[in-house]
């Protein structure tokens, strides 16, 4: 009998959202993405579910942990502040469980990690980490710093400049296909040049793209323009031509004795409304707003806002001023008002509100005593009445426009997460309209105390979805063709047993044993190392300013994530 080895490497291509929804047509029903189809035909493909809340910094997090968020603690790309109603960027060094890289670095394992979200501050490895989504732009994006350095001077970047924006579709399309194109060849460069026997890269833009573009090949999309779909209607389809090309190439440069992993965080599809979840907490009695002074209500009115402030201050290149005023009035800067609309730390009664929404796609936190600064829900039984008689008015809570049911599915936190990090998940999460209609930080209030639903503000089209894609072809993987799904947390223990080391046991990802040579499990029976995991996983060498929480906010806000 033939003797199965292992894998001598493992690569690992992210597709920032990417759906079963497209890739079947055009990848399974026809020839228009021959490098992907071919990875099918000679592999294992099927479902990879994602984690609740369904956005890239709870999702990418739980794959590069194989645990979930309660274990490492990221629901969203903000989180509050402990004992405060103050919002602030999540980074990787909040990460509180060890990364798929670090547990393989620390094993001996040579690894290479470009353009992955939530990787800022980069993380000392044996090997190399470029950071991506979440990355300031003036830091060091790169480690070690030497890889920084020439990478800088080559002109590699992490984010892109230009911002989708109604009517300059060709701009942003110009951009997107720039900016995958410098870091795609970064990435084959350092797989061609750097010792590796783990790589991954990822495209985020298969993600911004649908979520700009979708209203423009949907045709069943309230926002289909048969107009502009002549002009724009293929270029979802466009971009993944050109992604599927950059795949060929990686995998060939990869070589035949790898294992080779198709993964996305979660999927795509249509977004239909922007839902005002704390103003239906306000009609329905669990959220009191504040009046605000007479004076905050003017400089609302005159635009004398932080953002408008600092626009200015950047306009004319005197951003280190804008850096001293902060600093100067510290709490103060909260009697000016943020900008606009209405400021959840400001706008809100906290003496009077039971519930309260920030985030992305539909979390409810109640106002505890003792977790929440000014809390007033006792916690033990009158905690889970108010989320009881919460939840059936969810239930019960249907659009006005069509009569129909707003929520699709409500979870209590402990039904989906477990962890010493239970404590900062929401207390419900929501699914509304199947994930066609959200919530976003920034826009918790709408523009006036009666609405409730609107069109995004934010000019996007598609959103996300639970059910992302994963195809594995290669070294030590069998070809099953479509399996039952998987979820996103079992691709970190699977790598761990391809490169030959032990998986630990608190990882709530299961090995993929039956993608796996059934005689290679045989004979190189898996092993588990019984330990308990680190208090906190990612350790980087950083200094993180106001500066620097303005810029990353300021990049989620043009990508649609934030208002």
């Amino acid at each position: 009998m033939t003797r199965e080895h292992k894998p001598r490497r493992v690569l690992i291509i992210g597709l920032d959202g990417a759906t079963w929804t497209l890739l079947r047509p055009w990848a399974i029903s026809s020839a228009l993405l021959p490098n992907i189809a071919s990875l099918l035909k000679e592999g294992t493909y099927g479902i990879l579910n994602s984690v609740y809340p369904v956005l890239s910094p709870p999702a990418w997090a739980s794959f590069m942990t194989g645990s979930n968020p309660g274990q490492h603690g990221v629901y969203d790309f903000v989180q509050r502040e402990p004992r405060s109603y103050q919002l602030r960027v999540v980074r990787a060094d909040q990460i509180r469980r060890p990364t798929l890289w670090k547990l393989l670095s620390d094993s001996g394992r040579k690894v290479g990690v470009v353009n992955v979200p939530l990787t800022y501050p980069p993380e000392a490895v044996r090997g190399f980490v470029v950071s991506g989504l979440g990355t300031p732009d003036s830091r060091p994006f790169a480690y070690p710093q030497s890889l920084f350095e020439r990478l800088r001077k080559q002109g590699y970047r992490v984010n892109k400049r230009v911002s989708y924006r109604p009517g300059q579709e060709a701009a942003f399309w110009a951009e997107v296909e720039a900016t995958t194109r410098l870091q795609a060849q970064t990435a084959l460069q350092l797989m061609e040049s750097e010792p590796w026997d783990f790589f991954m890269f990822v495209f985020r833009d298969t993600d911004e793209i649908a979520h700009f573009f979708w209203r423009f090949f949907d045709e069943s999309h309230p926002a289909h323009d048969p107009v502009l779909a002549q002009q724009w209607g293929d270029t979802v389809l466009k971009y993944y031509r050109m992604v599927d090309d950059w795949v060929g190439r990686m995998v060939a440069q990869a070589g035949p004795e790898t294992a080779v992993f198709l993964i996305s965080d979660h999927g795509s599809g249509p977004l239909y409304k922007d839902v005002f979840l704390n103003t239906w907490l306000e009609t329905i009695g669990f959220l009191a707003r504040r009046v605000p002074s007479v004076p905050y209500r003017w400089m609302q009115r005159w635009g004398i806002t932080r953002k408008q402030v600092s626009g200015l201050l950047r306009r004319w290149n005197l951003t280190s001023w804008e850096i001293r005023i902060k600093d100067l009035l510290g709490e103060k800067i909260s009697w000016f008002p943020k900008h606009t609309g209405a400021d959840l730390q400001n706008a809100v009664d906290w003496s009077r509100t039971r519930a309260y929404s920030f985030g992305y796609h539909g979390q409810i936190y109640l106002n505890v005593r003792g977790r929440e600064p000014q809390g007033i829900i006792q916690p033990g039984r009158e905690y889970e009445q108010v989320r009881d008689e919460l939840i059936e008015a969810l239930k019960a809570w249907k659009d006005p426009d069509d009569h129909q049911p707003v929520v699709s599915q409500v979870f209590k936190r402990e039904e989906i997460f477990q962890g010493p990090y239970l404590e900062k998940a929401p207390d419900l999460i929501l699914v509304m309209r199947d994930f066609a209609y959200i919530t976003r930080q920034g826009y918790e209030f709408g523009r006036n105390s009666q609405e409730i639903f609107a069109p995004p503000a934010t000019f996007e089209s598609g959103s996300h979805r639970l059910e992302g894609i994963v195809i594995a072809r290669g070294a030590g993987i069998r070809r099953l063709g479509e399996v039952s799904p998987i979820s996103i947390m079992d691709i970190a223990p699977t790598v761990l047993y391809l490169l030959d080391v032990a998986i630990p046991s608190w990882m709530d990802g299961q090995l993929l044993r039956e993608w796996i040579v059934p005689s290679l499990l045989t004979q190189a029976p898996p092993e588990w190392r019984d330990e308990q995991p680190e208090e906190s996983g990612v350790r980087g060498n950083i200094s993180w300013t106001e500066e620097d929480e303005e810029s990353v906010l300021e990049r989620l806000r043009g990508l649609g994530y934030l208002g």
